[in-house]
């Protein structure tokens, strides 16, 4: 039985399980994906010049172990363990990002990064914003219900940057 499905259990709750039976409970990495989702008509995430320079500020290794413990994984294509040939790769790289961003006029921007309900959701969404502001960016974070993330990660017209996380089964749903 796989609890790791949408709204069933989450890590949290099943390393509080753990604790009290833990041959009854086995953690294992999932084809869980978090994505970022740019609202490409937004007047700078529309741009893919500073859309790289936000992906150089986020330390995505340290993100996967802070949230999912020693079973996160960095993924760099939409299929989890799988490498496109030719994908290109942006390594954390904080001490430039902050001279690209002001290089690029969006230094000081103000960005709305909106997560879901769920405590791991707004785990990622704090890490993420601690390593934009940190970049320097002002990130104000907002919670919306799980419906509304699915809402506004189908319609792509958000005006934000969108925290989703998607199951392997979930990925395709997300778009009817």
């Amino acid at each position: 039985l796989d609890l790791t499905l949408p709204n069933v259990i989450g890590l949290a709750d099943a390393r509080a399980v753990r604790k009290r039976r833990p041959e009854a409970v086995h953690l294992r990495p999932s084809h869980m994906q978090v994505v970022l989702q740019p609202d490409l008509h937004h007047p700078w995430l529309g741009r893919r010049d500073v859309r790289q320079a936000l992906l150089r500020a986020i330390d995505r290794r340290r993100l996967a172990r802070e949230v999912y413990g020693r079973f996160g994984r960095v993924s760099h294509a939409p299929i989890p363990g799988t490498r496109a040939t030719g994908m290109k790769r942006w390594p954390y790289q904080p001490k430039m990002v902050a001279a690209a961003l002001q290089k690029l006029g969006v230094a000081k921007q103000r960005l709305p990064l909106i997560h879901g309900s769920s405590p791991t959701s707004r785990a990622i969404a704090v890490r993420v914003a601690a390593d934009l502001r940190a970049a320097g960016l002002t990130v104000a974070l907002r919670r919306v219900t799980d419906a509304e993330r699915r809402t506004l990660f189908r319609q792509q017209k958000h005006g934000e940057l969108l925290v989703v996380a998607i199951h392997g089964l979930e990925q395709r749903s997300l778009y009817r």
